[in-house]
């Protein structure tokens, strides 16, 4: 029994396997018999006494650190046992990943590196930051030393050869690693609430493993507010809300191991255990009852679907999805938004050696742009260019062409990734070649084929210049005002409407802009009012798409038109065409070109930017002429109506040059 309280109260073991009646009477039994056992437990940890900061001696020099081995040579922490109320003693030990040494491995968030803890190694002293003070007393044992791989700690973190090498090592560590602990800190009382609805969901995926019938218990009514302790919910919010979730290393750090514990204060929980749960609460439309649904939630999700990915393959993950899932996480180094996730990358060794931190962030993005280049699809590169960041711009080091990957993706948008988009073909399938080069001043350029189709001619952002001065004395057909937000929206696609409106008539050339408008977002089939290209542009083309971003922006926009009409706003309807609208719109405008066409571009993009057609692209891209005769620079990716199937390579007016991107 005292074995049993030691190990629940220094970090052990959380959960209960077992097996029951798949029923909702053996559930309701087994899920009161399993909180007993966790009180239990609870009672335990409660017991334990709490991380104190210790007095350490001032006299104590600086830990000095032995070189590594060439090779496959790692350091490994071993933690001496002892109570939490001691101080905290270790020792390094060296040893050969070849020769399979048995280990564990930490994953945790440095936190403020202002606030430090000092611990004894070898009779010296290591200063480690708060955080991983914390965890490293938490995982300490009471009779038994603890082997465990910590970054900053067995990395000599001044020796900047040693990092690049060590860096390369983490695949291999994490995978060899018996356990990968999830540090998220210290607990609070909303966890002990989140840990408890952890378990209680994991208990019903255990019942009802296998088991048809699991379904008919309607997971929604069992783990709904009513259902649940007050708390629960929200406790599960803060827990995603912790910086863990959202740091780029902890990706891999995720991914990579065979088995992984996640620990919080006294409470843990099984690693794919707790990934299942996130899969269960989405699939269930569960998120509803968090607080939050950003973040650490959005961000287990991706985990979840590139663990599966890369334990179902022994490559590793596409370079150029995992650069793009890691751009929304958190680094305070922007080169780690790279080096952080080649661990479960599909890489080339000999290329991926040639990174470190030797080397500046620009450096870094420009060489896996090149890389890229050289992947069966080289034009996703150019979709994950916008925005360049101010900073990007003004160092003037990173080329328009290389993606800014410290700059988060949920600023960027996203036609390229909507499911479907290989049904445009802008340039065809002509097979193209893009050549890197440097210009005499040692900037990066690029030559690629392609065709510059038309020039922008107006550009309209959320409002309209000329939709207000032409409506400023009229007012909505049945309001004297704007008194709803969503009114104000639905005058900014009128206002789309009104720019494309001289470039092409309704087929009922008696009506005014605003009494055509109104009569297409009434008609049941766009196919037959007076602009149908107008609709195909707000949903891009994807006419048969079902759950499109662009689809549901349009659908939105009719459905709030024909309520109008009627006097009545469904406040559902209001909401989702307020949510679709916005998020379309935040970083796009709706443009008109020098030739007539319509379509969406970046939001930075500018009048007389020109739109051009590499050869083999899906996509169009926006250009801006730059001081040097016949350079562009990129500004991003866009639909243009009309082109999106391969016209513009049609025919032979449009001519094939070599275009230079800087």
């Amino acid at each position: 029994m005292t074995d049993f309280i030691y190990g629940v109260a220094n970090w052990v073991y959380l959960g209960l396997n077992y097996t029951a009646q798949a029923s909702s009477a053996a559930y309701r039994k087994s899920v009161n018999a399993s909180q007993q056992i966790r009180d239990h437990r609870s009672k335990i940890a409660a017991r334990e006494s709490p991380i104190e900061d210790l007095p350490f001696p001032n006299d104590v020099a600086d830990y000095s650190y032995r070189g590594l081995q060439p090779g496959s040579h790692i350091r490994l922490l071993v933690i001496e046992p002892g109570h939490s109320g001691e101080l905290l003693h270790c020792s390094l030990e060296h040893v050969d990943l070849d020769a399979e040494p048995q280990f564990n491995a930490l994953s945790y968030c440095w936190g403020d590196i202002s606030e430090t803890r000092t611990i004894f190694c070898e009779g010296s002293s290591v200063s480690v930051t708060k955080n991983l003070y914390d965890a490293l007393v938490r995982l300490r044992k009471l009779d038994l030393a603890t082997k465990i791989w910590v970054d900053a700690v067995c990395i000599n973190q001044k020796d900047k050869a040693e990092k690049k090498k060590q860096i390369h090592l983490m695949r291999r560590i994490y995978q060899q690693s018996e356990i990968c602990f999830a540090w998220l800190g210290p607990h609070t009382e909303l966890d002990a609430l989140a840990f408890q609805l952890l378990n209680t969901i994991h208990d019903y995926l255990e019942i009802h493993s296998g088991d048809q019938n699991g379904h008919s218990l309607k997971p929604g009514k069992i783990f709904g507010k009513d259902s649940t302790t007050p708390g629960e919910w929200d406790g599960i919010s803060r827990l995603f809300a912790r910086p863990w979730f959202e740091r780029v290393w902890t990706l891999e750090e995720f991914v990579l191991p065979r088995q992984a514990l996640i620990m919080c204060g006294k409470f843990s929980f099984d690693a794919i255990r707790f990934l299942e749960v996130v899969e269960f609460i989405h699939s269930n439309e569960l998120e509803t009852l968090m607080l939050d649904v950003e973040g650490g939630y959005l961000q287990s999700l991706k985990v979840a679907a590139l663990r599966k990915e890369f334990h179902g393959q022994s490559s590793g993950i596409d370079l150029f999805d995992t650069l793009r899932n890691a751009r929304d996480r958190d680094a305070f180094d922007a080169r780690d938004k790279v080096l952080g996730v080649l661990g479960i990358c599909q890489t080339d060794l000999i290329w991926t050696e040639a990174l470190g931190y030797h080397m500046s962030p620009e450096e870094i993005y420009v060489h896996v742009a090149k890389q890229l280049l050289t992947s069966s699809d080289p034009f996703r590169l150019f979709s994950a260019c916008y925005p360049v960041t101010e900073s990007s711009k003004d160092s003037g080091r990173l080329p328009s062409w290389v993606p800014d990957w410290s700059t988060r993706i949920s600023s960027v948008p996203c036609l390229e990734f909507f499911e479907g988009i290989d049904k445009y073909s802008v340039g065809g399938h002509i097979p193209t070649s893009i050549n890197a080069s440097q210009s005499t001043n040692g900037a990066e350029l690029l030559s690629i084929k392609g065709r510059k189709i038309t020039s922008l001619k107006t550009l309209v952002y959320r409002y309209s210049t000329a939709l207000r001065k032409e409506f400023r004395y009229k007012h909505y057909p049945h309001r004297s005002t704007c008194q709803k937000i969503g009114d104000w929206y639905f005058y900014i696609a009128l206002g789309w409407f009104f720019e494309c409106w001289e470039n092409e008539p309704t087929e009922r050339p008696e009506m005014t802009i605003e009494q055509s408008f109104l009569a297409t977002c009434w008609s049941i089939t766009p196919a037959n009012c007076g602009i149908k290209r107008f609709w195909e542009t707000i949903a891009c083309a994807f006419t048969n798409a079902k759950r499109k971003e662009a689809v549901e922006f349009k659908d939105q926009l009719m459905k709030y038109a024909r309520e109008s009409r009627q006097h009545d706003v469904k406040d559902s309807v209001q909401t989702s065409f307020l949510h679709n609208i916005d998020s379309w719109t935040r970083v796009r405008k709706f443009c008109v070109t020098l030739n007539g066409m319509i379509g969406w571009v970046p939001i930075e993009a500018r009048e007389e930017d020109v739109v051009c057609v590499f050869d083999g692209a899906r996509l169009p891209y926006v250009l801006r002429r730059t001081a040097e005769e016949g350079i562009y620079v990129m500004i991003g990716h866009c639909f243009l109506h009309g082109i999106m199937f391969g016209e513009a390579t049609a025919g032979e007016e449009m001519i094939l040059e070599d275009i230079m991107l800087r």
